[in-house]
C-alpha cells in the first residue's frame, strides 16, 4: 500500500490508518478441532498452524460488529477467524505459555505484544452491504461476501445496542436465490451460515486496549496487519455463555469440519460503547508477510 491509501475498484480510496466506530459487538470463542483447522489452512495457502488452547484443541473466534462510520460507510460484519502461530522467520517456536491466555484474560495487555507470533485468519466475513464487500476482498483477500444479517432478540429484528436484553442473537444468511431455484429457508434451510446466540448480561467490566494480528492471502501475497480494539466491554466465562448454530449454507460445510455439529463456547466479550466511552477499531494497514 502506497502511501498510506489504497485505491479500490470501483475508484474509492481507503487511507491507512482506517478507523472504524464501534458501535455495538459480540464475540464468542468456541472450541475447534486443530486438525480441521490446519486442513483449511493448507487449502487456502495460510502459512503457519493452529494456536492449541487443549491438546489437538483450538479456538474458533465469531465476532458480529456494528459500525457507525468507516472509509466506506456503516456496515455491520460477522466473522469467523482462526488464532494462528505464524513464526516471524526460521524454525518455529512454542508458545509462551500452552494456553490462548490474551483470549481470555484480557488483563495481560495486547495480543500483539505478548505474542508477537499469534495471528488471525478470517476464515468467513459476511457484510450486511455489498458496498463494503470489496473493501475486505481487495484490501486483504479476505474471503468476503454480501449477506442477510439479522440481529437482535431472539425472534425479533433490529439493533440490541440498547440494555436490558438478557438474551441475542444473529443470523447470517445467503441472499435470497432467484425463484427458479427456489427460496433460502427458515431456520436451518439452505441459506443459513450460523445463528449465535449470546447473553448480553453479566461478566467482568473492563475497557479493552488490544492490538490483533491479522494474517491473510491476496492472490499470489501473504498479508499481515494490525487490528486495534479500544471499547468499554463485559468479558464472561462459560460454555452457558453462547450457543453458535451452522446452517446448511456450502460455506458452513468447512466450519462444521473445524467446529462439529455442537460447538462449546469458553468466552464472551460484550462491547457496548456510547457517547461518554466511544468505541473504534482500526487498522494499520496491510504488509507483506516474510
Amino acid at each position: 500500500m502506497s502511501q498510506g491509501e489504497f485505491v479500490l475498484g470501483d475508484g474509492r480510496r481507503v487511507a491507512w490508518p482506517a478507523v472504524h466506530r464501534l458501535d455495538f459487538a459480540v464475540t464468542a470463542a468456541f472450541l475447534g478441532r486443530a486438525s480441521g483447522a490446519a486442513g483449511l489452512l493448507g487449502e487456502r495457502g495460510i502459512p503457519g498452524r493452529p494456536a492449541l488452547f487443549l491438546p489437538g484443541r483450538t479456538l474458533v473466534v465469531v465476532a458480529y460488529q456494528e459500525f457507525g462510520a468507516s472509509p466506506v460507510g456503516p456496515y455491520r460484519q460477522v466473522s469467523v477467524s482462526l488464532p494462528l502461530h505464524v513464526p516471524a522467520g526460521g524454525p518455529a517456536r512454542p508458545l509462551r505459555a500452552p494456553l490462548l491466555l490474551p483470549l481470555l484474560v484480557q488483563s495481560l495487555g495486547s495480543t500483539e505484544r505478548v505474542y508477537r507470533d499469534l495471528h488471525f485468519y478470517v476464515a468467513e466475513i459476511p457484510a450486511s452491504e455489498p458496498s463494503a464487500v470489496p473493501y475486505s476482498v481487495e484490501v486483504w483477500g479476505e474471503p468476503g461476501w454480501a449477506a442477510d444479517i439479522v440481529a437482535g432478540e431472539p425472534g425479533q429484528a433490529g439493533s440490541p445496542a440498547a440494555g436490558g436484553r438478557r438474551r441475542w442473537e444473529v443470523a447470517v444468511r445467503a441472499p435470497a436465490p432467484p425463484p427458479a431455484t427456489g427460496t433460502a429457508g427458515k431456520g436451518s434451510g439452505p441459506g443459513l451460515l450460523l445463528r449465535l446466540q449470546a447473553s448480553l448480561l453479566g461478566g467482568l467490566a473492563l475497557y479493552e486496549r488490544r492490538g490483533y494480528r491479522l494474517i491473510s492471502r491476496r492472490g499470489d501475497e501473504v498479508l499481515t496487519d494490525v487490528m486495534r480494539v479500544e471499547a468499554p466491554g463485559h468479558l464472561a466465562f462459560g460454555p452457558w455463555r453462547a450457543r453458535l448454530e451452522l446452517g446448511d449454507h456450502p460455506k458452513a460445510a468447512a466450519l462444521r469440519t473445524i467446529l462439529g455439529d455442537r460447538p462449546t463456547c469458553i468466552q464472551t466479550l460484550v462491547h457496548r460503547p456510547s457517547a461518554a466511552r466511544p468505541g473504534t477499531v482500526s487498522f494499520q494497514g496491510g504488509t507483506m508477510y516474510g
